[in-house]
């Protein structure tokens, strides 16, 4: 999704009224002190009002919810949640601090703060990729503008910072500055925005923008190899710009890219695409691309896909008159069918209101964040045949902050 602060950020920024009070939700719930909840059964949510931001815990077979697992009082406004799981841990990427929160589930606990701001730059992380239970990678959005010369500060940022998480510590870097697209007379900032782990190799998404946003290059996947903190391959995406959430399908060895376009681009819907990758061969191979266009006026959301049923669960972003604040498109989820591109249009929301969805595979039933400032909750899809709505919920009836990412630990 995004660059400092996040895209969807600023703009709900521009637009959003106060938060009205609303009634607690149905679904039994309760404070942080104690969940119960295990990393087996639940979901993270993250609600934020881009001023604070609160961590709730939600077990989709129970309908038990831990308000504030993770209080605003701990979490700055600007805040994420990793794509992939963590190992049994919540982990809280806090982007304004430069800090990666590790919580116990289970008691709703800080287990650690690691502070990735080596040198004291904002590096703006954007996602946490799981690789053992001593190793992870933490993608740097931001580049340091006066780095030592030292090689072992780790203070260059545009790069994926090696940490062990059970200690938690940094071990090292492997930098993505040198894999950035380009662009005619300009210099490009690699900006690595998400990354998933698949098949034993981490695909990390470049956004590929210059440092004050003015221009933008084609998109781009860095592969990398754990075993030996390499770059391995690259995989362009020449076509699109903006290329930001990635989620994989394992069984079949396939990336899809979230790429939103970028609003220096002549026309943004045009460069926004969802975009297959198949790595089950030697060499990663582009598969079915469903464009901005096939969809509608709006560009393709930044935001992660959801996979399910050969189906991905992804939204276009809608529009504000920034002069007047009024709406002028709204966000609108859409069921694609992987096989075709086919997008089946399953409900609008306010716009950069609708956030990053999850499915619950077993009872086949997606959960999307719908952060509307006045009715903030999580909407629920039967989505075993033609999405059906269920009954939603709110998952901080504490502060009644609008929810923006769901996601299994």
């Amino acid at each position: 999704m995004l660059c400092p602060p996040s895209r969807l950020a600023t703009l709900a920024l521009l637009a959003a009224p106060f938060l009205a009070v609303l009634p607690a939700c149905d679904d039994s719930s309760s404070s942080g002190t104690g969940s119960g909840l295990t990393a087996t059964s639940a979901f993270a949510i993250l609600s934020s009002d881009y001023k604070s931001s609160s961590l709730a815990l939600y077990d989709p077979a129970s309908k038990k919810l831990v308000d504030d697992c993770v209080a605003p009082a701990t979490l700055s406004k600007d805040t994420a949640l990793p794509t992939g799981p963590q190992g049994g841990e919540v982990i809280v990427l806090d982007r304004d601090r430069s800090l990666v929160d590790f919580v116990i589930p289970s008691i709703c606990r800080l287990r650690a703060q690691l502070s990735v701001s080596t040198g004291g730059f904002k590096s703006n992380p954007h996602d946490v990729v799981h690789v053992s239970s001593s190793k992870a990678y933490v993608v740097r959005y931001e580049k340091n503008a006066a780095p030592t010369p030292a090689a072992d500060d780790f203070d260059d940022g545009d790069d994926l910072l090696i940490i062990d998480p059970s200690v938690p510590m940094v071990t090292g870097r492997i930098d993505m500055s040198s894999h950035a697209s380009t662009v005619a007379g300009t210099t490009l900032q690699a900006r690595p925005d998400h990354a998933v782990l698949l098949g034993g190799l981490v695909y990390v998404t470049l956004n590929n923008l210059a440092a004050d946003f003015s221009a933008a290059g084609p998109g781009r996947v860095v592969v990398v190899d754990p075993a030996t903190d390499t770059v391995t391959d690259t995989i362009d995406l020449p076509a699109q710009t903006g290329c930001s959430g990635i989620v994989a399908d394992e069984a079949a060895m396939k990336l899809y890219v979230s790429c939103g376009g970028e609003f220096s681009d002549v026309d943004q819907t045009a460069a926004s695409a969802l975009v297959e990758i198949d790595v089950s061969g030697a060499k990663p191979a582009l598969g079915k691309i469903v464009t901005g266009k096939s969809l509608g006026a709006q560009p393709v959301s930044y935001l992660p896909a959801a996979l399910f049923g050969g189906n991905a669960f992804a939204a276009t972003a809608g529009a504000l008159d920034f002069n007047t604040g009024a709406q002028t498109a709204p966000d609108t989820l859409f069921s694609i069918a992987l096989d075709t591109g086919t997008g089946t249009k399953i409900v609008d929301g306010g716009a950069f209101n609708l956030g990053r969805p999850a499915v619950d595979a077993t009872k086949k039933v997606l959960y999307l964040p719908d952060g509307d400032a006045v009715m903030p909750r999580v909407r629920v899809f039967d989505v075993s045949g033609v999405a059906a709505p269920l009954t939603p919920f709110e998952p901080n009836p504490a502060e009644h902050l609008p929810p923006r990412e769901v996601a299994w630990y």
